[in-house]
């Protein structure tokens, strides 16, 4: 019986994804779930009383995803290789991974639907970007934590504007990805960069 509960759920989850990604949140409803996930109407209710508790958990999903990718990125790219090596490897991991592929798209225009929602992605969001202000304060950043938090969620942001893939896996955007990536680098490098004392010799 707990078998096929979990197998009941995960089912209902893989035809949330589907319909996401192919009809939007616009066309999001739980009988046109059911249909796709083969999973009574009842059913679904039994584990998801509405659409925002299944979004919920894509989100939840996404945000182990994105932070699995980070630390698998991190513990394999060595110190000799450095930035250069860990920037495009990350952007790459993540667009295999879905990330900026239309279900990404339409799963945030979900959150986006829902006040509660919102908050939560806004939340995983600012946790991905906490973890990157840590790795650049280990590797010996002096920056201010506000000024590495606001650099880190500009860098983000305009990645995901930017570093597209297509649905059948080609990489239409290959240009603009290595120029994410060599802007990334490059403000990685400057939060890296000691401080001079220009400023408190200017002030004397």
């Amino acid at each position: 019986m707990q078998d096929r509960a979990i197998v009941s759920r995960a089912k209902i989850v893989r035809g949330a994804k589907k319909l996401l990604s192919d009809n939007g949140v616009a066309d999001f409803s739980m009988r046109k779930l059911a249909l796709t996930s083969g999973v009574g109407l009842g059913t679904i209710y039994d584990y998801f009383p509405s659409w925002t508790d299944i979004v919920r958990v894509l989100l939840e999903e996404r945000f182990e995803l994105r932070r699995s990718i980070l630390d698998a990125t991190l513990n394999e790219v060595s110190r000799e290789d450095g930035l250069g090596v860990f920037v495009p490897a990350y952007l790459q991991r993540l667009a295999d991974q879905g990330f900026w592929h239309s279900y990404d798209h339409h799963l945030r225009d979900a959150a986006d639907a829902d006040p509660e929602l919102r908050s939560l992605f806004e939340w995983q969001e600012l946790q991905i970007a906490k973890r990157y202000v840590a790795e650049m304060r280990n590797a010996g950043s002096n920056w201010t934590e506000a000024e590495l938090l606001q650099m880190t969620q500009i860098n983000m942001a305009v990645s995901q504007l930017i570093a597209t893939k297509g649905e059948d896996g080609s990489n239409p955007r290959q240009l603009q990805i290595e120029l994410v990536a060599n802007m990334l680098r490059a403000n990685l490098k400057m939060a890296l960069r000691k401080r001079s004392s220009s400023r408190s010799k200017h002030k004397e």
